[in-house]
């Protein structure tokens, strides 16, 4: 609409003009359909691609008992806690060392130098982190999160000066597993630094959702309400906020959870499949309507 807004009223007609003719229409369907159909080719190419991949990379959340109430801790004491701690799980190797700085995770989270000292406070005292300062590593504890199908591949010895709290449940059973891809990292980015409660919030239904990942609207509702300990109203915004980037999915008086990004062991190709159509979806619906615009737009101007 800028564009047209600065047109001359003679320009405006002569692309009326242009619109008119038969032949012109026709051309423009025609790219019209060329359009959708390089649309449609590339959705399915995306989708194939990462639902092939979808399993090669991700990494294991603890759901026990007692992981669940301290991660409802930390998400209800310092939310910002839990997205810093997410941002070192994205940066982490695979025996759970993380090499970073307050710097490099003020940059990926948006927070300040403050708010990362907290943060990792926090997480120290749940012992979900510990810091070795011979190597100058943070360790990830592999009683919380795990991005090998065998946690006892981890090499003990190759982290020293680890709480031995942290190693209480190895091989935990109960996890659901979340996508560690680059594409789902650069997601996960904007979400912290669009709404650190949303990711809180996103979180906390990841590690209790059901089998089929859906929640009863009202449900979600009084779960978050509950948990965070926050009015009504801010728990509307949250789910709205989640809606809006693509991570919670409205249907009937249901919320279904976005499954490119986190699942359980019950998750099907048909839910993947049905995510990943839902998101492209959603980032082409604006961009698809300004291509066509601009389409029309350029092929009137070439014939001023």
């Amino acid at each position: 609409m800028q564009y047209r807004k600065q047109w001359t009223a003679e320009q405006k007609e002569l692309v009326n003009q242009w619109k008119s003719s038969e032949e012109n229409r026709q051309l423009m369907n025609e790219s019209r359909t060329e359009f959708y159909n390089s649309k449609q080719a590339l959705e399915w190419k995306q989708t194939k691609t990462i639902i092939k991949n979808e399993s090669c990379k991700f990494v294991k959340f603890n759901v026990s008992k007692n992981a669940k109430k301290a991660y409802k801790e930390i998400a209800r004491e310092n939310p910002a806690a839990l997205v810093v701690f997410m941002a070192m799980v994205n940066a982490k190797t695979t025996n759970n060392s993380v090499k970073t700085s307050y710097n490099n995770l003020a940059q990926k989270t948006g927070y300040a130098r403050s708010t990362i000292a907290l943060a990792i406070k926090t997480l120290k005292e749940k012992n979900f982190i510990a810091y070795d300062e011979e190597k100058e590593i943070y360790v990830i504890s592999p009683s919380i999160v795990w991005s090998s199908y065998n946690v006892y591949d981890w090499n003990k010895e190759s982290i020293e000066n680890i709480p031995e709290n942290m190693l209480s449940e190895l091989n935990f059973k109960n996890y659901i597993k979340w996508d560690n891809h680059a594409s789902c990292q650069r997601k996960m980015v904007k979400l912290f630094k669009g709404n650190a409660k949303a990711f809180a919030a996103f979180f906390l239904m990841a590690i209790n959702m059901s089998s089929k990942a859906v929640y009863g609207s009202q449900k979600a509702i009084s779960f978050l309400k509950k948990t965070l300990k926050c009015s009504i109203r801010t728990v509307y915004r949250l789910i709205a906020f989640l809606k809006n980037q693509g991570f919670l999915n409205a249907i009937e008086r249901t919320l279904q959870m976005n499954v490119t990004v986190t699942w359980n062991k019950v998750k099907t190709p048909e839910m993947f499949r049905n995510d990943v159509l839902g998101i492209i979806a959603l980032q082409d619906k604006n961009r698809g309507a300004r291509l066509k615009q601009k389409m029309s737009i350029f092929k009137g101007i070439i014939n001023l």
